[in-house]
Formats: structure tokens, C-alpha cells, sequence
């Protein structure tokens, strides 16, 4: 189920300013849209001075569902759409942008470019070394999680050595994205997915590499020629406060729009 934001603005203006909102407002949710929150709260909080805002570190986008029904955030932000019964509450899920789901190493892992069948195999444990004689450590995220069923849903091939993977003792399983960009950084010869705009959001020190000869651009991704990708939705309740409703207002904006182009987010159709 996808509306858009219900304002009195057009998505495109920002002539006529909105009334200054105040109050606390608290947003939250899915790990991959944490860092691009604090860069915008902290350009809406210009446009309204009197409102204090909190960002909440990673709560996955199903704790951010949670947090919201039970009035612990003002709008949530997740990584996937809404399940039936999360609809059945009344709750609205807007997409809000796209980025390019990428493949990403430890910064001491010195390659540029990977296949798909190299990271199919290095799940299933056929690849075990980097060429500089590096161990090859997974990152990996629960089975359920939306980077993984993107990941296993390119091919059977990858689809069957995720499993592999999830099987293997000793296998490293990130919850959250956060936790995930903190793995990849962190652990010599680690591999794993994350998003680009929280690499660029955090300015993350991670290794970025071409996927089967593409490079994980805005560009690529909107023509298709790059193959992956994840949609952060905006979550709201069906009657929201005003502050709600001029945070949401507010990431209509030009200016809104435009910071999430900058750090790597396709808004608008596509």
C-alpha cells in the first residue's frame, strides 16, 4: 500500500514556508536510513528552531513499526513494506527513496569489482581467502532480513549459498544495519551488503565494489542497469500529530529532496 504524503504542499515547493511546529519530535526504524535522518532533523530543525529532534540508533524496521504504535517515535522509517497486519492498524507506508544495495569489504581487502558467483561463493564456503591471503569472513544478516532476501532473490545460485552460509558454524550475523556497516569496517577480510547512502550519510570508511562489472551508482540503479537496490518508506499513523505532518511536509521539500540525492538516494518516481 503506497499513498503519498498528505500536506497542503506541492512536492516540488517550497515557496509559501509551513507554520513554525515545535515540540519533540522522534524518528527512528530501519538501520539504512539512521544516518540520512540526523543530516535532515537537523536541516528541518533550521525551518523550525523550537522543535527538538531525536534520532534513535538503529531499531530495524520492524522495532520502528513497534516504536511508532506504541507512541515511542513520530514517524518511523523502514527498509520494507508494511505486513497485513500492520496495515490493519491503519498505518501508511510512503516510499521516500531508493538506494543501491552494495557489496562491501573490510578497507584492507584491496579489490575494486566481484561477481555475483564469487560472492556465491564465498557464502557457501568454496572462496575461503582474499588473493592477499585474507580469510573471508561473511557478514551476514538474518535470512528474513530485507538485504538478504534481495541478495538470494538475484539468483538460485546465491539463493542456495546464503542458506549454505546461515548453516555454517561460526557464522557471523549482523541484526542490524548499523551493526552490519560496524562488522564490515571492523573485521579484517570481512564481505558484506549494506546501502549506499548509509556509507555516505556516516561517511563510512568501507570498501565499495562493482557488482558483475557495474558500479553501485544512482545512475546505474535507475536505469536497471544495476541490480540491486532497497526503498526506505516513510511509516505514519492515520491520524498524526502536526508535528508529524510538518516533518513529512518537510521531507517533500526541495531542499530535502536534494539532500538525499547528495548522500545517495533516488526521490520521485522510478
Amino acid at each position: 500500500m503506497l499513498l503519498s504524503f498528505a500536506s497542503g504542499l506541492n512536492a516540488s515547493s517550497t515557496e509559501r514556508a509551513p507554520p513554525a511546529a515545535k515540540g519533540s519530535l522522534y524518528v527512528g526504524g530501519t538501520g539504512a536510513a539512521t544516518g540520512i535522518l540526523k543530516i535532515l532533523v537537523k536541516a528541518y530543525e533550521r525551518h523550525h528552531p523550537l522543535v527538538k529532534t531525536v534520532v534513535y540508533p538503529s531499531l530495524g524496521s520492524g522495532g520502528g513499526v513497534k516504536a511508532l504504535v506504541a507512541d515511542k517515535l513520530t514517524v518511523s522509517f523502514s527498509s520494507r513494506e508494511l505486513k497485513e497486519e500492520e496495515l490493519q492498524r491503519g498505518l501508511i507506508a510512503t516510499r521516500l527513496f531508493r538506494t543501491p544495495l552494495v557489496i562491501a569489504t573490510h578497507p584492507a581487502i584491496e579489490i575494486s569489482a566481484i561477481t555475483s558467483d564469487q560472492v556465491a561463493n564465498i557464502l557457501s564456503g568454496e572462496m575461503t581467502h582474499w588473493g592477499n591471503g585474507a580469510l573471508a569472513r561473511p557478514v551476514l544478516r538474518p535470512l528474513k532480513d530485507a538485504d538478504t532476501q534481495i541478495l538470494m532473490d538475484m539468483s538460485d545460485n546465491l539463493r542456495q549459498a546464503m542458506l549454505t552460509a546461515h548453516k555454517r558454524t561460526g557464522k557471523n550475523v549482523a541484526a542490524t544495519d548499523s551493526d552490519a556497516a560496524d562488522d564490515l569496517a571492523s573485521i579484517k577480510g570481512a564481505i558484506g551488503v549494506t546501502s549506499l547512502i548509509l556509507l555516505r550519510a556516516e561517511n563510512r570508511r568501507i570498501n565499495i565494489l562493482r557488482l558483475d562489472g557495474v558500479a553501485p551508482t544512482l545512475k546505474n540503479l535507475n536505469s536497471g542497469k544495476y541490480p540491486i537496490g532497497k526503498t526506505i518508506y516513510a511509516i505514519e499513523k492515520p491520524t498524526n500529530s502536526a508535528l508529524a505532518n510538518s516533518f513529512l511536509t518537510y521531507l517533500q521539500t526541495d531542499e530535502a529532496r536534494a539532500i538525499i540525492v547528495k548522500y545517495g538516494g533516488i526521490v520521485g518516481d522510478y
